[in-house]
């Protein structure tokens, strides 16, 4: 049969591990992005690759039945590509490019404690 041609993009719901590494197990180590159960660029290890072309642009299959799509982008690409959810505090909206921002005592406090939420 022929080969299957690698993917651009992650199919929608599989999420997309980068900067992955074959492990002696079978399974691979790398971040995640798109994943409901990690934070974005979170490190993962998965159980054994029992499907799938271990390579960049291929959805692989772990023994438990998870899928992941193996991709070769940057973690700057991938944070890039990422919608924020949230609002960001008006110190970063009006912050020029670069700058350093500062955020006070009570920000923090609120933002740790929408964090928790």
């Amino acid at each position: 049969p022929p080969k299957p041609k690698p993917l651009t993009k992650a199919p929608n719901g599989v999420p997309t591990i980068i900067e992955w590494r074959s492990r002696r197990d079978g399974g691979i180590s790398g971040r995640i992005f798109g994943s409901r159960n990690f934070e974005e660029g979170d490190r993962v290890e998965t159980s054994e690759i029992v499907q799938g072309e271990i390579d960049n642009g291929f959805v692989v299959t772990t023994d438990s039945g998870s899928r992941y799509f193996l991709s070769s982008k940057s973690r700057k690409e991938m944070m890039n590509n990422n919608v924020i959810s949230k609002p960001l505090p008006k110190e970063l909206l009006n912050a020029k490019p670069g700058a350093t921002i500062q955020l006070t005592k009570k920000k923090k406090e609120e933002d740790a404690k929408a964090a928790l939420e």
